[in-house]
């Protein structure tokens, strides 16, 4: 509540104790001036969330005035009652503001409820989405279709004047900035003017990040692999994850005299994006390489008929989405993380290591939770489950997945009672009986430096009877961004 030109003695100590009160000191340049009972000065240039009333000795004075004016300013679309305060009326004037206080969390509330509702609708959405996006990234690669789209080229110049690059830095090598995002970059494309003339040649090519110098990727094509035109390298996957800058650094092993002859774009008039040596950053040419940069969906391997030289990284060097199921030594972790809300005549949590899943007995009412304590590692993006009931008698079952610190947090997030903070994620509840299997996938927030548990939780869709609801998470899966 904000008082204006009033004294604390005339508002009374109820008042005061039962709420927020602030007077106002003034308005100027858009900012509002507000001192609390304690003599805390606090300049406001957006206004208060909940403000119950105005209270004022005398209506109609200046302040007043602009105060409302710098409330509707600020989108305060509904109009705050202002109500003359006097000590003698003051259990009609609480009244009025406890009237005011209900209308607000009333709103509030519908608000809330509104806002869980429409979340829930787009975790639904998201999810459905996330299962199609899986099934066609599955069918491409199994059928070699992924989309390989071109989306950048600089055409070679022929000029016979081009000094031979790959001669004259044999030692160093050469490196090229690729003037593209890394967002799915899938091939690199680089121009030759001439093949070697030595079979026994090679060409050592590397794709580093600038900003941690990771080696994305590395390719060794022999002589007898290069041909005048292009040779177009291919990436393990297609990159994924945050945005790099990516160089190209490119040194051949042989006699310097049989080197192939690398063919040159046009001039480049931003320094960072013409021919460097490798070893010494500078650059040796005004122009650029001729290359092309192919990309495809992130994280996705190349398709069948792409006509390029694969990449020789270890799997250490990888970089991309990677969908990793957990071993079967994880689900023998999981345990009952409620005991204190769920008891049967049987073990209500139990591994099921053949299925790389976790068997979750629903109660009657409220849920069960299982968990698996601190098996979420950091760069994980995505935790997936299949959810099923074995027993096609069973009544519908909810399935739901969390990653959290502890028990706590996860039941909170579970009744939705808050939203995933970084380093948590809430899948949503999904409904599956003995007729119906569904995926059920939970995505981070953010990512952490730090290992959190997974906690999986059942309850029966419609509280009652709970016979045969042998719910299971199974194929349980982690995908990791590296």
């Amino acid at each position: 509540m904000i008082a204006i030109g009033l004294d604390r003695d005339a508002l009374g100590d109820e008042l005061i104790h039962a709420a927020t009160v602030v007077w106002l000191e003034g308005v100027r340049d858009g900012a509002a001036t507000f001192t609390d009972a304690r003599g805390v000065v606090s300049t406001l240039l957006e206004a208060p969330l909940y403000t119950a009333a105005v209270l004022v000795q005398e209506r109609g004075s200046l302040a007043e005035k602009r105060l409302l004016r710098w409330l509707d300013d600020r989108g305060v679309t509904a109009r705050v009652p202002v109500m003359e305060w006097c000590l003698e009326r003051r259990a009609d004037g609480i009244a009025r503001i406890l009237k005011e206080i209900t209308r607000l969390v009333s709103v509030s509330a519908r608000g809330r409820v509104q806002g869980f509702r429409e979340l829930s609708a787009l975790r639904q959405m998201n999810e459905d989405l996330q299962n199609r996006f899986a099934a066609l990234e599955g069918f491409l690669a199994r059928r070699g279709l992924q989309p390989h789209d071109l989306v950048f080229s600089n055409d070679p110049e022929i000029d016979p004047s081009h000094p031979n690059l790959m001669a004259e830095f044999a030692a160093d090598g050469i490196a090229q900035i690729l003037p593209v995002a890394s967002d799915g970059v899938s091939a690199i494309g680089i121009h030759f003017e001439r093949p070697p003339l030595d079979g026994d040649a090679r060409l050592v090519a590397q794709l580093v990040s600038l900003e941690d110098q990771r080696i994305l990727d590395r390719w060794v094509v022999p002589a007898a692999d290069i041909a005048t035109g292009w040779t177009v390298l291919g990436l393990t996957r297609a990159l994924a994850g945050v945005r790099r800058t990516l160089e190209l650094r490119l040194k051949l092993q042989g006699d310097e005299h049989s080197l192939p002859g690398l063919s040159l774009g046009g001039l480049q008039p931003i320094e960072m994006f013409r021919i460097r040596n490798a070893a010494t950053g500078a650059a040796i040419l005004k122009n650029s390489l001729a290359l092309q940069v192919w990309c495809g969906l992130p994280g996705v391997s190349l398709p069948g008929w792409a006509t390029v030289i694969p990449a020789v990284s270890p799997d250490s060097l990888r970089d991309g989405f990677r969908d990793e199921p957990v071993a079967p030594g994880i689900v023998d972790l999981a345990e009952l993380a409620n005991p204190d809300e769920v008891s049967f005549d049987f073990a209500a949590v139990v591994a099921v290591p053949h299925e790389r899943g976790v068997q979750v007995h629903p109660p009657a009412t409220g849920m069960t939770i299982g968990r698996l304590p601190a098996v979420c590692p950091p760069h994980v993006i995505r935790i997936s489950a299949t959810a099923s009931v074995a027993n096609p008698q069973a009544r519908p079952v909810d399935f739901a997945i969390v990653v959290a610190a502890d028990v706590g947090r996860a039941k909170a997030l579970f009744a939705g009672q808050r939203l995933p903070m970084p380093g948590e994620a809430f899948s949503g509840w999904m409904k599956a009986d003995g007729e119906d299997a569904r995926r059920v996938s939970a995505f981070m927030t953010d990512q952490i430096d730090a290992w959190q548990s997974i906690f999986v939780a059942t309850r029966m869709h419609e509280p009652g009877d709970n016979s045969f609801a042998w719910a299971r998470f199974s194929d349980i899966s982690l995908m990791v961004n590296e």
